[in-house]
C-alpha cells in the first residue's frame, strides 16, 4: 500500500501543465499576437517580456492575471465561445484580442 501511494504521489508531483495552444508575448507595450483565434477548452499562456508588470485582463471582467512581473507567466484556459478583448490595467492603450470557437 505504502508502494502504490508513493508511485501516485510521485505521478502527480512529475505531472506536467498542458502545453498551450498559444503564447501571447507581452512585449514593448502590446500583446504579441495582437489578436488570435482558438478553440473552446483551449490554454493560452502569457509571458510578461517586458522589464516592468503587466497584467492580462478580460474587459468583460471574466479573467484577470492581476500583477504579472517581468519574465513572468499566466495561463488560462477559455471555456466559453466569445470575443475577448484584453486590456492591461496598467497600460490601458494597451488592447488584444482573443477569439474563442
Amino acid at each position: 500500500m505504502k508502494y502504490a501511494l508513493a508511485i501516485l504521489a510521485l505521478t502527480l508531483l512529475t505531472a506536467t501543465a498542458p502545453k498551450p495552444a498559444l503564447v501571447v508575448h507581452l512585449e514593448d507595450f502590446a500583446f504579441k499576437p495582437a489578436s488570435a483565434t482558438i478553440n473552446v477548452g483551449d490554454t493560452v499562456q502569457f509571458v510578461n517580456d517586458d522589464p516592468f508588470p503587466h497584467t492580462v485582463t478580460a474587459s468583460n471582467g471574466s479573467f484577470d492575471s492581476v500583477n504579472l512581473d517581468e519574465h513572468k507567466s499566466w495561463s488560462y484556459t477559455f471555456k466559453k465561445a466569445g470575443t475577448y478583448a484584453l486590456v492591461c490595467t496598467y497600460h490601458p492603450n494597451m488592447k488584444g484580442m482573443i477569439t474563442v470557437r
